[in-house]
């Protein structure tokens, strides 16, 4: 009975914990339940699938914006810098000492990254103070506090330029490679230079999956451990 328990504890940790993944002190979706409202739109955005969230709970409100961009493609989280994580990943230096000072990012592929959070994407993260960006099944979620008109707009707005600024991205990541490893006599990416540059950012994708599901697993472990340790206290008891 005690093993059934414990499996019925754990399994219920992991429906949970595999239905919000963002990092401590981030925005997750919560269930319909006493004392959480929530109101959903889908919409499109620059041609790509979202579903916004208007999220109030126990009088603290904030927006939730999921936008469908391949984790094949591009995996990005962003958390303010008081929230940072030790030991991130990937951790991404944009060289922009304001924007560095007030934000973690982890990213891959790591050089179109870069491009993608360009001068206009960081001075939007910069005004709106404290936005979260994190990895979620299927794409990015995108949050931040606030209901007002103008925020929503303004978090509408950050996910219609990554959304659009994704193939720029790739395509000026692809002039840097060029620039850094090509020739005079090669002035664009030829198949075995346009190989090495696929291949560095599957490996990188690769990795910062394989980070995440590491994290997930650890956090399960120690869910298990806080909830079956008590238990087995009680029947030794």
């Amino acid at each position: 009975m005690f093993a059934l328990c414990s499996l019925i504890i754990y399994g219920a940790m992991v429906a949970l914990l595999e239905g919000g993944r963002e990092p401590r002190g981030g925005c997750k979706v919560l269930p319909a339940r006493r004392g959480v409202r929530r109101r959903d739109s889908e919409l499109r955005i620059a041609g790509v699938p979202a579903r916004l969230r208007r999220i109030t709970r126990r009088g603290c409100k904030w927006i939730e914006l999921d936008l469908a961009l391949s984790p094949d493609v591009i995996q990005l989280t962003l958390r303010p810098r008081l929230q940072a994580v030790r030991n991130a990943t990937a951790e991404l230096c944009i060289d922009d000492a304001t924007f560095d000072a007030m934000f973690q990012v982890e990213a891959a592929p790591a050089d179109v990254a870069r491009e993608l959070l360009d001068a206009d994407v960081r001075a939007a993260l910069v005004h709106m103070g404290g936005p979260w960006i994190v990895q979620v099944e299927g794409g990015l979620r995108l949050a931040r506090p606030g209901h007002t008109p103008s925020e929503v707009a303004e978090l509408i707005a950050l996910a219609r330029a990554l959304a659009l600024g994704v193939e720029a991205a790739y395509r000026a990541a692809d002039r840097g490679s060029v620039a850094r490893r090509g020739a005079p006599f090669r002035p664009a990416l030829d198949g075995p230079m346009l190989a090495m540059v696929e291949y560095t950012r599957r490996e990188e994708l690769a990795r910062m999956r394989a980070a995440e599901r590491r994290d997930l697993r650890k956090r399960l472990a120690r869910v298990a451990v806080a909830m079956v340790a008590p238990a087995a206290l009680l029947l030794l008891l």
